[in-house]
């Protein structure tokens, strides 16, 4: 039998309190320290909340839970131990440490009107994996050190990390394992508030935690988190298609998915397999389903490739850099063609094998004499790549490449005129 001082969990969601708080306070009995409620905004978090409205559940959700232990009779000084606090921690370090940060700012200023101010939160943090991706999952595992770190150092009571990859046989040992160093190796657990004295942490975590506020009031004007829920929902699906769009526009990175892609990661078409608790919709499934097709095909001698040709010797390696990344996002590798002349780029062409192409450098009527070539050589798309943002395609051409455009969907068009991912009749 556990000791009556036994410290644990059971997590039953704040709506659910209602229903089943009657019956977990008759059979925690024995465990007056056993949390019964979490208080969490995570499962928001998975489906695209920003670190505001995941705060902001998070706070009316204890309030949801407050007013079921009122209603069973339980005051709030005797309900509180009764809570715990549910915050993600994510692939940004310094926004995830920023954020529990501010979750202990909000769980004071709750507590200040309840005159509980000596109730200090119990904070479980388990890792996003919003950012996670079945394209070369040890990057998975570096993002859930970066969570446990931020995690470790915001002070949290407890620690969960999803597996970078369940069918690898140490995945859960691993995802143990990197807690365990953060803890015991770096000995985060042995500083009240690491963080306390930046500035930067500070004036962040203050900002966010009145963002926060704001929203939590504006759900208990609407009558509560129960009957606010559309409300919500809706202002979360937006977040999560902005997040969505700043990804498939590079501007938001995800190493291995849309920047620094290691194409042989992908080449035996093996995926990871996720936790079934992980995030239902990843940032990464678009890229994803790309390199997939890609993967598909066989022998890997059918797979298509591109060319990069060089219009001058002066053009730019960042250029050169930047459109073989976007095109490895969508599993596309490329060759590299100094071009000369029309006659030799034609040849040089020809010889690579490649089934597209992107002018680096050049004037507008070199790119259109070296387009003319190419379209001569039959490849089925030209484009041209500059450091220009909203660069306009010359003339010939079937798109100019630039930071912060749509690369997901330049890529699914690219696929598309290749035949890449279509079924055979």
């Amino acid at each position: 039998k556990l000791p009556r001082s036994y410290v644990g969990f059971c997590h039953a969601p704040a709506e659910s309190a209602d229903a089943l708080l009657p019956q977990l306070l008759e059979q925690s009995a024995d465990w007056p320290q056993l949390r019964l409620i979490a208080a969490s905004g995570a499962d928001w978090q998975a489906r695209g909340a920003d670190e505001v409205h995941e705060l902001a559940a998070m706070c009316a959700r204890t309030l949801t839970a407050l007013r079921a232990f009122d209603r069973c009779g339980i005051a709030p000084a005797q309900a509180l131990p009764r809570i715990a606090l549910q915050v993600t921690s994510g692939r940004d370090f310094f926004a995830s440490l920023v954020k529990l940060r501010a979750a202990r700012l909000l769980w004071a200023q709750l507590m200040t009107p309840l005159k509980c101010e000596a109730h200090l939160p119990q904070l479980h943090v388990h890792n996003s994996t919003l950012a996670y991706s079945r394209q070369e999952p040890w990057l998975n595992l570096l993002r859930a050190t970066s969570a446990a770190l931020a995690a470790g150092i915001a002070g949290c009571d407890s620690l969960m990390l999803a597996p970078h990859d369940m069918s690898h046989p140490q995945a859960e040992r691993l995802a143990a394992h990197v807690q365990s160093l953060v803890r015991e190796e770096s000995h985060i657990g042995e500083i009240a508030d690491a963080a306390a004295g930046s500035w930067y942490l500070e004036h962040a975590s203050e900002a966010l935690a009145q963002a926060a506020w704001a929203v939590f009031q504006e759900i208990e004007r609407r009558g509560g988190f129960p009957r606010a829920r559309s409300w919500f929902a809706r202002a979360c699906r937006r977040q999560r298609a902005a997040a969505q769009t700043a990804c498939d526009r590079g501007l938001a990175l995800l190493l291995g998915v849309n920047s620094f892609v290691d194409l042989a990661a992908g080449k035996t078409g093996q995926r990871a397999a996720l936790s079934p608790a992980s995030s239902p919709q990843r940032l990464a499934e678009g890229f994803e389903q790309l390199r997939a097709q890609i993967a598909a095909l066989s022998p890997a001698s059918t797979r298509p490739v591109g060319a990069l040709v060089r219009l001058d010797k002066q053009a730019s390696e960042s250029v050169l850099d930047f459109a073989r990344n976007l095109f490895a996002a969508g599993g596309l590798a490329c060759r590299d063609i100094t071009h000369s002349d029309e006659a030799q780029l034609r040849r040089a062409y020809r010889r690579s094998g490649a089934a597209f192409a992107c002018l680096i450098g050049g004037d507008a009527a070199a790119q259109k004499a070296a387009a003319q070539a190419l379209r001569a050589a039959r490849a089925q798309a030209i484009y041209t790549a500059s450091p220009k943002a909203k660069q306009s395609a010359v003339r010939g051409l079937d798109g100019a490449l630039y930071p912060g455009m749509n690369a997901l969907r330049v890529l699914r068009a690219l696929h598309a005129r290749l035949g890449i991912g279509k079924t055979k009749a």
